[in-house]
Parts: structure tokens; C-alpha cells; sequence
């Protein structure tokens, strides 16, 4: 798999970082050591990732957490490597499922151990590096692939974490938010949803990740960092987006969602609230439509995710 663009602008905005990737720890150097004797600059990379989540803080009490509060940083931190890793292939849209390749790329596998004074989280890229890189098991000689799909998304979201511990508090722009407005509203709702999860856990959060051959990337923020960037995230709305919906409509009201039956013959709710007064005058019960609306992915109690609309126009097509 040959580095994309993206990939490109990624590697070095975070060789820029102010904090870069380096050698620099007893257990980084350890690590170089092994993936030498493994012979891990041969072709062929065998030799699998590797990364940790470290919670510690005030939502830490010796090397125990809250379950409920674990589980909601693991979940959000999943779906946002997803996220991060599906746009990074161009998939940005809020609508719809990711393509089952960019969901098996991306899935983490859980180890778990406890340290004293916090908790830690050991993981791993579900699919191998054989898997990814030689489907077909050949070995490339020149221009081997060398970096998997989940190495590039962790990479990136360990960049973003890093430079939100240096976003001041009345940043209104800049490249932080620059670059979690071109990744897209569904990665920004998801990193919303992590770090607003890290700060209501009252987790302090150390992330790291080692792919073989390169030095160890880190990012460490702290709750009151994450709680500012999610709050930062939904002000700026950059976890909305705009979609198109098509299809029947079922319910007329200003007051309710407005209930559209899609040509696909799925059914989407609109709230109609923020639409101009005059908008639905000439809508009627089983007209067809054309809605645009304002969309952004929520998750409800429980973990399940959905997209809540709010209609900006809304035009009846059976007219034009």
C-alpha cells in the first residue's frame, strides 16, 4: 500500500509537532533493539503495532476506574480511529456505513493490565500486517508497503490530542481546527465524543503507539484539555455537516419531526423548527420532497450512534 497524500501531510505535520516522535525512553530502545534481531528492516514487515491508552488522574483511584467510564473512552477511541482512518481514504460523508475494508483496518484488538495508580490499555491492529499489506503473499523488493491503515489513523489522532493540549482557550482558528474540519464532521463528532468522554471520566490520557521501525509517537492530555477541545468542537459546529434527504413526506408540522420516507425505503425524521415560516405551505401529506438539512451524529444512552436532522429548505418536487 503506497503512502497517499494525506498520509504525506500527516507525517510531517507530525515530525513538526512540537513534541515529536523519538527514541527516548529505556522501553523505546528496548523495542529497537528486538525489531532488529526480528529483522524488521528485511521486506517483508511481519512484526504487528502496538499501542497504549494510560488513564490516570482524579477518575483513577489506585489501579482501578469506573467500568462504565472505561468502556465509554475505549468505544469513542475505537469509532475515532475509524473515523480519523476512513477519512483519510475519503470517506467523510454522515450518512451510511463505512466500507467493510476500512472497518477491518482500522478495528483495534484489546490486552489489558493494571498499574499502580492508573489503568492501562494495551492494543493492537485486528488485522496483520501480512494480511493488509500482501493479501496475495507476495513480497514486494522495491517499494514494499510497509505502514497499515490503523498506523496512519492512530498516528494522525495522536497528533490532534497532542496539539489540543496547546490550544489556547480563545482559539477561533488555527491548524488544529483546520485539520479536524478537512477530516471531515464524522471524525469531528467522534473526537468530540472522546475527548468529552476523557473529561467526564476525569482522565488524564497518556496515548502511544509503536510501529516497528519508527520511533515511538506519544500524545499525553490531560481532562481539563479534552473537556475544552470537545466543547471547542461542538461551538464551532464542526462536527456538523449538510445532507440531502429525498423521498415522501408522511408529517407536516413546524413543531415535530417532519417523517420522510426515503426512496430507498428507509425512513428519516427532520426536525422542522429552524425552517422559515412560510416553508411548508405548499408541502402535503405524500408529496415527494427534497429536504436540506443540517446534520450531526449523536449517540444515545447506551452507545448507539444516529444522525439528527434539522431541515435548512425543504422543496416539493411533484411541483417543479
Amino acid at each position: 500500500m503506497a503512502m497517499s497524500e494525506r498520509a504525506r501531510a500527516v507525517q510531517e505535520r507530525l515530525l513538526a509537532a512540537a513534541e515529536p516522535a523519538t527514541w527516548k525512553t529505556p522501553d523505546d530502545l528496548a523495542r529497537r533493539a528486538m525489531e532488529a534481531v526480528g529483522g524488521e528492516e528485511l521486506p517483508g514487515r511481519s512484526m504487528v503495532s502496538t499501542g497504549t491508552l494510560h488513564l490516570a488522574g482524579r477518575g483513577v483511584e489506585g489501579s482501578a476506574a469506573r467500568m462504565a467510564a472505561v468502556g465509554e473512552v475505549m468505544t469513542t477511541f475505537q469509532r475515532l480511529v475509524t473515523a480519523v482512518g476512513a477519512a483519510q481514504e475519503g470517506y467523510r460523508n454522515l450518512r451510511g456505513s463505512f466500507p467493510a475494508p476500512v472497518l477491518a483496518r482500522t478495528h483495534l484488538r484489546l490486552a489489558a493490565s493494571p498499574y499502580v495508580g492508573s489503568v492501562v490499555l494495551d492494543f493492537m491492529p485486528e488485522i496483520t500486517p501480512a494480511q493488509e499489506l500482501r493479501p496475495d503473499g507476495d513480497i514486494q523488493l522495491i517499494d514494499e508497503p510497509r505502514t497499515q491503515r490503523t498506523d496512519e489513523a492512530v498516528s494522525e489522532v495522536i497528533g490532534l490530542l497532542d496539539a489540543a493540549r496547546a490550544l489556547p482557550a480563545d482559539a477561533d482558528e488555527g491548524p488544529l481546527l483546520n485539520e479536524i474540519s478537512d477530516l471531515g464532521p464524522r471524525a469531528a463528532a467522534a473526537l468530540r465524543e472522546f475527548s468529552k468522554m476523557l473529561s467526564v471520566g476525569d482522565f488524564e490520557t497518556d496515548v502511544t503507539w509503536r510501529e516497528p521501525g519508527k520511533p515511538t509517537r506519544r500524545a499525553i492530555l490531560p481532562a481539563s484539555d479534552a473537556g475544552r477541545l470537545s466543547a471547542l468542537i461542538a461551538s464551532r459546529e464542526l462536527d456538523h455537516g449538510e445532507a440531502e434527504v429525498v423521498g415522501v413526506l408522511h408529517t407536516i408540522s413546524d413543531k415535530t419531526a417532519l417523517a420522510i420516507e426515503t426512496d430507498l425505503g428507509t425512513w428519516e425524521y427532520v426536525r422542522g423548527s429552524k425552517l422559515p415560516a412560510d416553508a411548508l405551505k405548499n408541502a402535503v401529506w405524500g408529496s415527494r420532497v427534497r429536504v436540506i438539512a443540517d446534520a450531526v451524529e449523536v449517540r444515545k444512552p447506551g452507545g448507539e450512534v444516529s444522525v439528527k436532522y434539522t431541515a435548512k429548505s425543504i422543496q416539493r418536487l411533484d411541483e417543479v
